[in-house]
Order: structure tokens, then sequence, then C-alpha cells
């Protein structure tokens, strides 16, 4: 899910980000985003967060009940 949310910054600042988002060929939000993504991997336990989730992908959890079988699954 993403969110908006509402910066006020200088008009050249502005100018400055709209110029090096194009740059990267980015819009300005894709741009802020990814800073700010880059910015919170450095933060601490991020690290840690991060490979214990994909190695929680990697293992799967169990729901319970059985695997079912392509064809059972797209039966008409």
């Amino acid at each position: 899910m993403t969110r908006n949310i509402t910066l006020r910054l200088d008009e050249a600042v502005v100018r400055r980000c709209r110029q090096a988002a194009l740059r990267e060929d980015k819009s300005v939000s894709q741009w802020v985003t990814d800073l700010i993504l880059e910015s919170l991997a450095h933060q601490p336990g991020f690290q840690r967060a991060r490979r214990d989730a994909l190695r929680n992908l990697a293992i799967g959890m169990d729901l319970g009940g059985h695997a079912i079988a392509r064809d059972e699954l797209h039966e008409r």
C-alpha cells in the first residue's frame, strides 16, 4: 500500500530535485522514495530484519491443509 505525504520545500530545492530526478529518468516522487529507502537501509536492525524476512519467505509458512495440484486448481 502506498500513501501520499506533503513536503514543504523552498522553490530552489524543488527545482534542484526535479533536475536530479530528470537526470535519473525518474519522477520526483520515485527519486525521493529511493533516497528514503536507501537511507532506511542503513538504519540499525534493517539488514537483520531484511535477512530474517527473506529467510522466512524462502522457508515458507505452514498454512495447514494440503498442496493443491494445478489441474485441481483449474478444474471447472
